[in-house]
Parts: structure tokens; sequence; C-alpha cells
């Protein structure tokens, strides 16, 4: 077994994520396919002299000191067992918090593996461990938003192309990998937008299900699209992606103008499409097609100043290391 020694730190690096499919659906037991992208999310503990447990990040202007009450913060919730100790915990992230890569979710898992780690004194962390920690991430993320699937957890720390069949009586389910080549030729991310907030634009959504009473419906066109990109089949994926689409397109946060845009350019939903991911706002959107296909569409979006997704799909999940202090 790998220890802890003196002079190390626990390090965990945690992958962003995308959602390609099952959005909302997933909250009822439905499918998703989701991928990790390689942008990471760094948490590193290590053992200090100063008393208490000071939490610095690159997201913030200065350190702070982890207190026991509540901060409805995910990293500060997230380090409450670390409270009898006295280290220093720091974060540095690549996952803008506009661009919709489980920022958060990135954070907690994080929080919660080093935390695991750090107190075992191993990197090495079973399988069992690790679905723990990342199952208590899983309830404070439900417990702050009101609502989560975790798919987001499932998709970072099993890492690659994750088919994904939730139960939540047994979380996770079942989760299974497939290989992300396909991804990087048929599913362009493109950045850009404003963000959509967890909370608040799928709180939107959800209420907007809700009145409409379009559960059912929503659950059979989700599966119907998550069927469809299993099957790599282009074709398919814009015909199931079209039927999909219009049931969002009258929910709150959609980004009608991005849209509409896109929509009265040549051979929209025929050699190509456009889909929301997530939340469904305008954090990062996907492009479908081969990259032949989206020269017009590419420039359209870039004149609005938006851009490729800066990084690509990856086979990496959640990585737990060790780090030589001072190096």
């Amino acid at each position: 077994m790998s220890r802890l020694g003196a002079g190390r730190a626990t390090e965990v690096s945690v992958p962003g994520k995308i959602m390609l499919a099952g959005e909302y659906a997933v909250l009822k037991g439905g499918r998703s396919l989701s991928s990790a992208v390689d942008a990471f999310l760094t948490l590193t503990i290590e053992p200090s002299e100063q008393k208490g447990v000071w939490v610095e990040s690159n997201l913030w202007p200065e350190p702070r000191l982890l207190t026991p009450q509540p901060q409805n913060e995910p990293l500060l919730d997230s380090l409450q067992r670390l409270l009898s100790h006295n280290v220093r915990v720091s974060v540095t992230s690549e996952l803008d918090v506009s661009y919709g890569l489980g920022s958060s979710s990135a954070i907690r898992l994080a929080a919660h593996l080093a935390t695991h780690a750090f107190e075992q004194k191993t990197i090495n962390l079973s399988f069992d461990e690790r679905w723990q920690a990342a199952r208590e991430a899983w309830h404070a993320q439900r417990t702050q938003q009101g609502f989560a699937s975790g798919y987001d957890l499932v998709t970072q720390l099993q890492g690659g192309y994750v088919h994904w069949s939730p139960d939540f009586e047994q979380w996770p389910g079942r989760v299974q990998s497939r290989d992300p080549d396909w991804l990087q030729d048929y599913v362009h991310p493109y950045i850009g937008g404003e963000g959509a907030p967890t909370s608040k634009v799928g709180g939107g959504v959800r209420t907007y299900l809700d009145a409409e009473n379009l559960w059912p419906e929503l659950h059979s066109r989700s599966e119907a699209l998550v069927t469809a990109f299993a099957s790599e089949s282009l074709d398919a994926i814009i015909r199931a992606n079209q039927g999909h689409r219009e049931l969002f397109e009258p929910a709150p946060f959609y980004p009608q103008k991005i849209y509409k845009l896109l929509a009265s350019l040549p051979d929209f939903d025929r050699s190509w499409s456009f889909k929301t991911t997530g939340a469904g706002g305008e954090d990062a959107i996907l492009l479908l097609g081969l990259k032949s296909s989206l020269t017009e569409a590419d420039q359209a979006l870039k004149q609005r100043g938006w851009k490729p997704l800066p990084h690509t799909f990856t086979a990496h999940g959640t990585r737990i290391t060790w780090k030589d202090l001072g190096t």
C-alpha cells in the first residue's frame, strides 16, 4: 500500500464533464450519456504548522479559515471532516463556471476523495471507498441544489464516455464506459454564453416540465436520443435531437437567439444540428456533425463571441496522487 510519508501532500485531480443526452430525464431514472473533458480541478491537502484548516483557491482573492458553521459553499462544506487537523487546502481550477463543465461537482468530489485519502494516509483508495466519497458528494449536491442525479460525479470519477442507468436506491446504478474517440469527430462543444446556474436554470426548467406535465414525454424522447447517440449514426442523432429539442424550446432560459441563428443556416437538422447541454441555458452548447459541415455555423457563432471549447473529450477520470512538498 502506498502511504503518505513526511513531506508529501494528498492531491486529487478531477476532470470536467459534458452531458450529451439525458438531461432532466435522468432525475426520474432515465439513462444518460456524458463525457469527461481534459480540463481539471486539482485540490491539495498538506500538513501545516499553522493552527486550523486554511483554504485557498485561484477563484478567491484570499485564503479562508474553515469554521464548523455551514457556509452554503461546496468546497468549504465538503471539508468539514478536516476540522480536527492543521492543514492547508489549495484548489486550482481550469473549469470556468460559465462553461457548465461541472466545477461545483468537481470541487465536492475532490474534497471528499482527498479527505478520505488524507485521513487514511493512502492514495490507494479501494473501488468502494472512491464510490463512497462520490456518494457523499452527491448527497451534499442534492441538499444544496434541491435536486441532483449525480451524473456529473459519476462521469468525473469514472472518466471517458459514460453510459449511465441510475439507481437512486443503490446509487450510482449501472455505469458503462464507451470509447470517446467517436465524439471527437461528431460532437463539438462551444462556449461563450452567459452561463446557466444549475439551481436557477434547473429549477425553472423543472417547474416548466411539472406545469406542462411533460415528464412522460421527456422520458420517451430522451431515451430515443440516448439510443441514437449509442448507435453512432449521425442521421439517427439529428432526427432524435430535433424531437428532443422541440420539447425544450419553450422552456425558460432556452437560448432562443442562438437557436434561431443556427436554424437559419443551410442544412440545419439535415447534415448537422444544435443541442443545449446540462441545465440547458447559455453554458456550453453542442454542434453535432462532421466539421466539414459546420463551417458556416462556426463562423456565425464566432461572430457573436462563441468559440470551440479549448478542451477535448478524455478517457481520464479522477486521479489521486501524492505531491512532494516544495516542488
